[in-house]
């Protein structure tokens, strides 16, 4: 029996067309034309790579292995190879809008966030509603996107940063380094 939406609803969500949560763009995250718009990361080289520096990013925290430029670059590989990869952008993109005093700039900052990450990032509807206030507040509060930003960090450190370790791509990359 085929999947039929409500009437005049969306077939995979089964939302109503005026609910607050419909969107009209047809963007389905399956079909190959929409992934192939994702820019692939660079998998970096193993040459001259120190084998207990490559090693360490098995043990280390997530902390850890985002403040090694190789062993970041080698995870935001995994990310997109297991289409996660938006974690850690949403991530990185909070970090960048720390310094910034200029509320309109953080206002606009916020906005820019959620219109590119807000349905890839698991977030809370907590979190996702304090951001959603965020954008039309007269002084945005940074802690706001702490809350949203930790939440990501979070599943990061506990969800794919394990995966992370035990994938093939990080063991052949260890592979490759203890071969040369």
């Amino acid at each position: 029996m085929a999947l039929q939406p409500a009437a005049g609803g969306d077939v995979l969500t089964n939302k109503m067309p005026n609910s607050p949560n419909f969107s009209n763009k047809n963007i389905n995250l399956f079909k190959e034309d929409e992934l192939n718009k994702k820019q692939t990361p660079q998998m970096p080289s193993s040459a001259g790579i120190d084998y207990s520096r490559a090693h360490s990013w098995g043990t280390a925290t997530l902390a850890h292995l985002l403040k090694d430029p190789l062993g970041c670059q080698i995870f935001r590989c995994f990310l997109h190879e297991t289409f996660a990869e938006e974690n850690l952008l949403f991530v990185e993109a909070v970090e960048s809008l720390r310094g910034v005093k200029d509320p309109e700039m953080i206002r606009k900052g916020i906005s820019e966030l959620l219109k590119k990450y807000g349905v890839y990032v698991n977030l809370s509807c907590v979190a996702m509603g304090k951001l959603r206030e965020a954008t039309t507040a007269k002084m945005p509060d940074f802690i706001d996107l702490e809350v949203a930003k930790k939440e990501i960090y979070t599943l990061l450190e506990n969800d794919q940063l394990p995966r992370f370790r035990r994938s093939e791509l990080y063991q052949g990359f260890l592979k490759k380094i203890l071969s040369q």
